[in-house]
């Protein structure tokens, strides 16, 4: 049987792409656009429009589905599963400011990254119930006969022979009764306890991240940055870095501390609180010595 090309769908669905940086987010912003019935006209997409909109997005340029055929059967149980997980993840606030939840089923702009990443999710256990129903009966419905013969998979997904066994207890090995929904469910269950759905929006923390590098990129203006090379581009480029960094380095020690990273973050970006500051400077310092050097401040802008 045939597989799905990850690679494609992937790229299809933005994961190719750092998740968090302007150009990802800006794709993501324009496929969700693309999907509304009524182009530009309403905030939230319903979940008819998802479906449609995914299975557009799924198809190639002759008008063929990138699903091969057998394999997936259809994809709206996956669709449905990533729409229920995303939607009222960034739930509407009342008049009192308490937040509630959303009276018609949509999702928004900033949970929109959130629904591809359940639905690349629940797309890959599509893939894995339909290879182990590819039997005789192929009536949607798993036996504990038919799991058994993917052991090795499930393992990928927290589950072994003890746990495939108590799933099943009580039913015939030969009986037929586990759905496609409560199969993924299970899945999702046992290896994440639940998804960890972030939203898409800029007070994100992976979006401040990268915002804050693209905005030291922009002051620096450097597009290209390559260590080894010797070119006049790279060497311009260094003497930049080289700028900027002493710039942040007011105490002229050699190397930015906690606070003088605290304070330029919050300078060239006001949603930047202190704690958010204090985590990003962690994840810069590689050798964790309560400083960030040159080579570190480097990798931190282009890494």
């Amino acid at each position: 049987m045939a597989s799905l090309d990850w690679l494609v769908i992937n790229e299809k669905l933005f994961f190719s792409l750092n998740q968090w940086d302007s150009d990802s987010r800006s794709a993501r912003e324009e496929l969700f656009n693309s999907m509304q019935a009524e182009k530009g006209s309403q905030k939230t997409l319903t979940l008819k429009e998802v479906q449609a909109g995914i299975k557009a997005v799924l198809t190639d340029e002759s008008g063929a589905s990138m699903i091969p055929e057998g394999l997936v059967s259809d994809l709206n149980p996956a669709v449905k599963l990533a729409f229920k997980a995303a939607r009222d993840l960034a739930p509407s606030k009342s008049n009192s400011g308490k937040k509630k939840r959303s009276k018609f089923a949509t999702v928004n702009k900033t949970e929109f990254h959130a629904f591809l990443l359940a639905f690349r999710y629940y797309l890959e256990l599509a893939e894995f119930y339909e290879t182990l129903d590819n039997s005789k009966e192929d009536n949607q419905l798993l036996s504990y006969r038919e799991c058994s013969k993917g052991l090795a998979r499930f393992e990928q997904w927290g589950i072994d022979e003890a746990k495939l066994k108590q799933k099943f207890a009580g039913v015939d090995t030969w009986v037929s009764h586990l759905s496609y929904g409560d199969f993924a469910e299970w899945c999702i269950e046992c290896r994440f306890d639940r998804l960890d759905l972030k939203l898409d929006d800029s007070d994100n923390e992976e979006v401040l991240w990268e915002t804050s590098k693209e905005e030291m990129r922009d002051e620096a203006q450097i597009k290209t940055y390559c260590d080894d090379s010797l070119t006049s581009q790279d060497q311009q480029n260094k003497r930049q870095v080289m700028k900027i960094f002493g710039e942040w380095d007011t105490d002229e020690s050699g190397a930015i501390g906690e606070q003088e990273m605290i304070e330029v973050l919050k300078a060239l970006n006001p949603r930047f609180t202190d704690e958010v500051a204090r985590k990003l400077f962690v994840a810069a310092d590689s050798n964790q010595d309560g400083l960030i050097d040159y080579d570190e401040f480097s990798r931190w802008i282009f890494g």
